[in-house]
């Protein structure tokens, strides 16, 4: 009857929770542990015109992949290259923001290198 049936999909649930597909979702403490190393770090480009663009990023993103998602962002047109400054100095594409003194809320300026 319908307590068999309430009970097979009980069942079911409980074989699913066991299966490795839910423990994914339910892995939030892994997630903690790491989230030091991959804490998101908020950064605002500005450009000439005073536009801002928001970024979010962890130590471990290369200034490279600011630049894309930067241009990817503000629409720039595929070819064109970007150097970003920080505090009136140059970033190293292959630099990671954790290796500048990048800090959340920090604001960095770009500026476009005519080709």
């Amino acid at each position: 009857g319908e307590r068999e049936q309430a009970r097979r999909d009980l069942e079911m649930v409980r074989e699913l929770q066991q299966t490795g597909d839910t423990q994914i979702l339910t892995s939030e403490p892994v997630y903690e542990q790491s989230a030091q190393s991959t804490q998101g770090i908020r950064i605002k480009i500005r450009d000439k015109a005073g536009r801002d663009t928001l970024l979010l990023v962890t130590a471990a993103t290369k200034v490279q992949a600011v630049v894309e998602n930067y241009c990817k962002l503000a629409q720039l047109p595929p070819n064109t290259r970007v150097r970003l400054e920080f505090d009136d100095e140059a970033l190293d594409p292959n630099d990671t923001i954790g290796s500048t003194e990048i800090e959340d809320d920090d604001m960095l300026t770009a500026y476009c290198i005519e080709p």
